[in-house]
C-alpha cells in the first residue's frame, strides 16, 4: 500500500486591504469589497437583517450577523466575523435544546414568541465604544432576554430577569444606559401586548422598569441626549402617535405631538449640545431645536417622509402646485441656510427639501 499522504494545512485567508469597505448582499448572501474594487470576501451564506449600519462594530473590524439553520427559527446564532478576513472570530448560540420552539410551534406559543423576539430589528446593539454587543437570545428559559457580550473578557452575562419577552435593544450615546422594550406577545399584526419598557446600566447591571407603553407598539426613534430618549406608542388604527421625550433618569416626559404623526428624524447629540428633532404631522413640518423646549412649524405642508442625514435633514413633500411656484419652506432656518440646486429635486409630484450643509438651528 502506498504511505498515507501528509496532511495539509488548511490555506490562511489573507487580510484584505485596510480602511472603508462596501458591504452588499445577494442570493449567495453577504459580501465586502474593498473601495478600490479589491478584496472580495464571502462573509456570510444568508443574510436576513435590514439594519447593516447598526451590525458594524464601532471604529472596529467586526460584524455581528444573525444565522439560522435555514428555516430563520432554529439554530439561531449570533456570529462576529471579521472584515478584513472574513473568519468568524465568535459564535454565539442563541437558543438551547430545552428553549428551542418545537417543529411544529406556531405564534401565540411561547417559545415561538421567544425566538420572535430575536428576530425584531435592533436584536442586537453595539455599545458606542465597540467593546460590548447587546443581544437578545433564549438562553435560559422560557423567555427571550437581554444578554451582553464583553469582547475584552469573552464572557457573557445576562442582563435582563423578567417574565415577557424582551426586545430591540439600544445604546445611550454615551453607553451609560441600555434600554429595551419588552411584550407578551407579538401579535399576528394588530399590535403587541406590550408588557413595558427597561433600562439597565452601561455595565449590564441594574435593570429597572421605566414605565408600561400606551399603544400596542412602542418605538425608540434615537436620542436627544445621554439620558433622553426619543420614544413614540404605535396603534393599528392610528400608527404612531405620542411622539414624546422620555428622560431615563427623573422619569419626566416632554410630548411633542400626542396625536397621530406621519415620520420623525432625531439628530445625534454633539457634546453638550442636544439632537434636535423634525417629525410631520397632517398639518405640516415641526421642528424642536437642539436647546429648545418647544416645537415649531417649519412648513404647513403635508410631509410624506422626514429623516436625519449625516450633516443635515430632509423631508420630502407631495408637490402639487405649478413648477417652482413653492420651493421654500416659510421657516428663517431654511432662509438662512438654503438648499443648492442639487438638493431640491422633482420626482413626478413629489419634492425633497434638505437643509444639508447649512447650520443646525
Amino acid at each position: 500500500l502506498p504511505p498515507p499522504a501528509e496532511p495539509t494545512a488548511a490555506p490562511e485567508v489573507p487580510l484584505q486591504p485596510a480602511g472603508p469597505r462596501l458591504l452588499f448582499s445577494t442570493a449567495e448572501g453577504l459580501w465586502s469589497i474593498a473601495q478600490d474594487g479589491s478584496g472580495l470576501t464571502h462573509l456570510s451564506p444568508e443574510f436576513w437583517q435590514r439594519d447593516l449600519a447598526g451590525a458594524l462594530q464601532p471604529d472596529g473590524d467586526l460584524l455581528a450577523l444573525l444565522t439560522s439553520s435555514g428555516d430563520q427559527v432554529h439554530g439561531l446564532t449570533l456570529k462576529l466575523v471579521s472584515l478584513s478576513s472574513g473568519q468568524v472570530v465568535k459564535s454565539i448560540p442563541l437558543t438551547t435544546p430545552d428553549t428551542e420552539p418545537a417543529l411544529d410551534a406556531t405564534p401565540g406559543d411561547d417559545s415561538f414568541e421567544a425566538v420572535r423576539a430575536i428576530m425584531m430589528d435592533r436584536r442586537f446593539a453595539w455599545s458606542p465604544d465597540g467593546s460590548k454587543l447587546a443581544f437578545i437570545g433564549v438562553l435560559d428559559g422560557p423567555d427571550a432576554e437581554v444578554y451582553l457580550y464583553d469582547l475584552d473578557s469573552d464572557m457573557t452575562r445576562r442582563v435582563s430577569d423578567d417574565d415577557a419577552q424582551d426586545f430591540q435593544v439600544s445604546w445611550s450615546p454615551q453607553g451609560g444606559h441600555l434600554f429595551y422594550l419588552e411584550a407578551y406577545a407579538f401579535g399576528t399584526g394588530a399590535g403587541f401586548a406590550m408588557a413595558g419598557a427597561w433600562a439597565a446600566t452601561g455595565d449590564g447591571t441594574n435593570p429597572e422598569f421605566l414605565f408600561d407603553p400606551p399603544g400596542s407598539g412602542e418605538e425608540l426613534l434615537g436620542w436627544r441626549d445621554e439620558n433622553t430618549a426619543v420614544l413614540a406608542s404605535w396603534s393599528a388604527v392610528c400608527g404612531m402617535f405620542n411622539l414624546r421625550l422620555f428622560n431615563l433618569v427623573s422619569g419626566s416626559t416632554l410630548t411633542m405631538e400626542d396625536d397621530c404623526f406621519g415620520s420623525a428624524a432625531v439628530s445625534p447629540p454633539v457634546g453638550d449640545t442636544p439632537g434636535a428633532v423634525l417629525f410631520s404631522t397632517p398639518q405640516g413640518v415641526y421642528f424642536l431645536p437642539a436647546n429648545g423646549q418647544e416645537t415649531y412649524r417649519l412648513d404647513e405642508r403635508l410631509a410624506h417622509d422626514v429623516r436625519w442625514l449625516d450633516d443635515g435633514y430632509v423631508f420630502v413633500i407631495p408637490y402639487i402646485e405649478t413648477y417652482w411656484e413653492t420651493t421654500t419652506p416659510n421657516a428663517d432656518w431654511f432662509e438662512a441656510a438654503p438648499a443648492t440646486a442639487e438638493d431640491v429635486a422633482e420626482f413626478g409630484l413629489i419634492w425633497a427639501w434638505t437643509n444639508r450643509g447649512g447650520e443646525m438651528p
